[in-house]
């Protein structure tokens, strides 16, 4: 009996040791500046088109497209023919419309059309390209301003844009706790004016 009773004093006194000096450390977030903004053409006549633009798993891709790509019937903003989906590399949006992956290793892709953000599902390089398999007849270019930007508290608002434009806690993703993330609250107002 003695020596189990010394046995639970040892266990108490190891486990209260060790937990009296954890220490819980909070993500610090670094938006002192905003992320920096990359343009970068996509042209209508190639397939996938390297950005140059290489993003973490986890980060905010924001994109904001303008221009045309044209063919002998018509001509197509970022958005692409509204009137006819099709189903390429893995989405299914408006064809010609501008879409995006991440890498050459995965099948993913995402709808851009005029303006996106999304969260990268993966590391590594930004593509695009229009939604449309033969690029033959095609001319004309879209212009696409890109920002990448960290998530600390992964509710798909860029932090920068948290502290900045949205006045919310970006380690929180439920900044006021009412039961509603942050995402789904700003997607219901306009942006506040930074004070």
């Amino acid at each position: 009996m003695k020596s189990r009773n010394c046995l639970i004093w040892l266990l108490i006194t190891v486990l209260g040791g060790t937990m009296a000096g954890c220490v819980k450390v909070k993500p610090r977030v670094k938006t002192a500046k905003p992320p920096p903004e990359y343009t970068v053409t996509v042209r209508a006549d190639r397939g996938w088109q390297n950005s140059g633009i290489h993003v973490r798993a986890g980060q905010i891709i924001q994109c904001k497209a303008e221009g045309e790509w044209r063919d002998h019937f018509s001509s197509y903003s970022p958005e692409g023919d509204t009137a006819v989906y099709k189903k390429h590399f893995g989405v299914n949006a408006p064809a010609n419309a501008l879409i995006m992956k991440i890498s050459n290793q995965t099948n993913i892709a995402y709808y851009v059309g005029l303006h996106t953000n999304v969260v990268a599902e993966r590391s590594g390089e930004i593509r695009f390209r229009k939604n449309y398999s033969l690029p033959i007849g095609m001319e004309g270019e879209i212009k696409v301003k890109v920002k990448v930007g960290n998530d600390a508290d992964a509710d798909k608002i860029a932090d920068y844009d948290e502290i900045n434009l949205w006045h919310t806690n970006p380690l929180s993703p439920d900044s006021d706790g009412d039961g509603f993330t942050d995402l789904e609250e700003i997607n219901d107002q306009p942006a506040r004016a930074p004070l």
